[in-house]
């Protein structure tokens, strides 16, 4: 968790930069890439088998998550008049953990263990 806040903390000071100098849509594209380039050099332990590549690999995408996560409240400004936009931002805040439950829940589907472990086959 500390490696998280040595990364996140900063980047929220260059993810408002990034906001004002660029469009939203850029800074979203900036923020894949990063979390694409993180998985890549993640892979790099299947490979060499060295756990320094876990960690920064984890370090870079941690890195998208202020550019990700900043977005919100963006949007409700944006998009919403001011008596919605806690209603909108609380949906948004709510989807990131409500896509991984049902994430797990079609991984278990798929993987033939069912969602709780009373539903797994022998």
């Amino acid at each position: 968790m500390l490696s998280c806040n040595l990364v996140i903390i900063p980047m929220n000071f260059g993810a408002s930069s990034l906001y004002n100098a660029l469009e939203q849509k850029k800074v979203l594209y900036i923020a894949c890439a990063l979390q694409l380039v993180g998985a890549w050099v993640r892979i790099g332990f299947v490979f060499w088998g060295q756990f320094w590549f876990v960690i920064l690999g984890q370090l870079i995408i941690f890195a998208s998550a202020p550019l990700s996560h900043n977005i919100i409240g963006m949007v409700a400004n944006t998009w919403f008049p001011e008596k919605e936009r806690a209603t909108a931002s609380a949906i948004m805040i709510l989807a990131n953990p409500f896509s991984i439950v049902v994430a797990f829940g079609i991984q278990g589907y798929y993987s033939g263990r069912g969602f709780f472990p009373s539903d797994a086959t022998p």
